[in-house]
């Protein structure tokens, strides 16, 4: 998930917004069914997140083993982070880090926003690379 919004940031057309969830699921491959409480949480997490990005619900928190909390946050491409939601209280989550790879500057600066909740998203995700992309705190 981390590649696909790193991949799709920088493209003026397109976004992604994830919500990570952990449950159950029906799923019937050959009639394209899917349905469970895991993918409604899903669903609603990444509408209620007001950015680009992704983070997990705390029904996939909860499946991360506590180490890699206190150790390996790193390598599991997850960072404790303040997701910004939409009209709901900003809350520490597990965010999926995007900015691994290596970029140059990004591209927010550049775009003409067509709504200020455009803009306000906009903002938001910049605010996420500026405080954890360790590749532009190198450069």
């Amino acid at each position: 998930m981390g590649w696909l919004i790193f991949e799709t940031i920088f493209r003026p057309d397109t976004k992604i917004r994830a919500g990570i969830s952990y449950g159950d699921v029906y799923i019937d491959e050959a009639k394209d069914i899917y349905l469970g409480p895991a993918i409604i949480e899903a669903f609603e997490f990444q509408g209620d997140q007001d950015w680009a990005g992704g983070a997990l619900t705390d029904s996939a928190a909860d499946r991360v083993p506590k180490y890699v909390l206190s150790q390996n946050v790193y390598d599991w491409y997850l960072t404790q982070y303040e997701v910004p939601l939409k009209n709901k209280p900003v809350k520490l989550r597990l965010a999926i880090d995007w900015t691994r790879g290596i970029h140059a500057s990004l591209p927010f600066e550049k775009l003409t926003p067509i709504s200020p909740d455009v803009l306000r998203k906009m903002e938001n995700t910049k605010h996420f690379h500026d405080l954890v992309c360790t590749f532009c705190k190198g450069n």
